[in-house]
């Protein structure tokens, strides 16, 4: 990162330089902060269906012999 700040203020001010470096850094973070939350939802459904159907299926059997 450093040496990316220096060989860009060979022909940019420092401040600029650091300026575009630091930007550069901030974009690439997001994008894989956002590949990252897109592969987080797509691997595991928020409830697991076989155990949802299962409790609906023993609180109809509770429900049936009260």
């Amino acid at each position: 990162m450093a040496a990316a700040i220096l060989g860009l203020a060979t022909v940019l001010s420092g401040w600029l330089a650091a300026l575009i470096v630091g930007g550069a850094l901030v974009g690439i973070g997001a994008i894989a902060a956002g590949l990252g939350a897109m592969r987080a939802r797509a691997a595991v459904p928020p409830v697991p269906e076989k155990t949802a159907a299962s409790v609906r299926a023993d609180a109809e059997t509770v429900k049936e012999h009260l």
